[in-house]
């Protein structure tokens, strides 16, 4: 408290004071501030001193030799063996099967005096020097009038279908049509083939 009879302080006077300790704290501040930020120049940063790489991962080792080594030459590849097909190491047959007619029988039915059955039968001999499959015999029938001449073809299958060299069989088959004469039967022939399916694609039907 201030003694009796001194002068009070002047409103100004206090004025000036904050104004001046304001002052002071202001520039102390100021001048941290200039002392880190010279600081922070001086000291690089991670960033600039970790070196930047766009190599990926395992690059290196894929890397093409040093000069003067010459690369590994690639192993030559052996050239791939074709398949062997059964029975095509040896020579291919020769020869063909044959088919003989035996008998033909003719029936014209009372009944309808214009219609006729035929009866046909016949062998058929390997004579061909490999085994043969027979898938059918072929034999034409002509029949006569009313209507012009007509040939159709009657199949029959024989009795053993696969036969060795000099083995025979049997068939019969029967076909029916109309005409006013007797039916007659032409030359028949085979549907055959060897029987080793790797002579079949490779040789020749004598």
């Amino acid at each position: 408290m201030p003694s009796p009879g001194a002068p009070a302080p002047s409103r100004g006077s206090n004025r000036a004071s904050v104004a001046l300790v304001v002052l002071l704290v202001a520039l102390v501040a100021g001048g941290v501030g200039i002392a880190l930020a010279l600081r922070g120049d001086d000291e690089p940063s991670d960033a600039a001193s970790s070196p930047i790489t766009s190599e990926a991962p395992g690059a290196q080792d894929s890397a093409s030799p040093p000069t003067g080594e010459a690369a590994p030459a690639p192993e030559p590849v052996p050239d791939a063996e074709p398949p062997e097909l059964p029975g095509s190491d040896g020579p291919c047959p020769t020869g063909a099967p044959s088919v003989t007619i035996t008998e033909v029988v003719p029936v014209n039915d009372p009944a309808r005096p214009e219609w006729w059955d035929v009866t046909i039968r016949g062998t058929v001999t390997n004579e061909a020097t490999g085994v043969v499959l027979i898938t059918a015999v072929e034999i034409p029938v002509t029949y006569g009038a009313p209507s012009p001449a007509r040939t159709v073809s009657a199949y029959a299958s024989p009795d053993t279908p696969v036969l060795g060299p000099g083995q025979s069989t049997t068939f019969d088959t029967m076909d029916g049509g109309r005409s006013r004469v007797q039916p007659t039967v032409g030359e028949p022939g085979l549907k055959w083939g060897w029987e080793d399916w790797g002579l079949h694609t490779t040789c020749p039907k004598n």
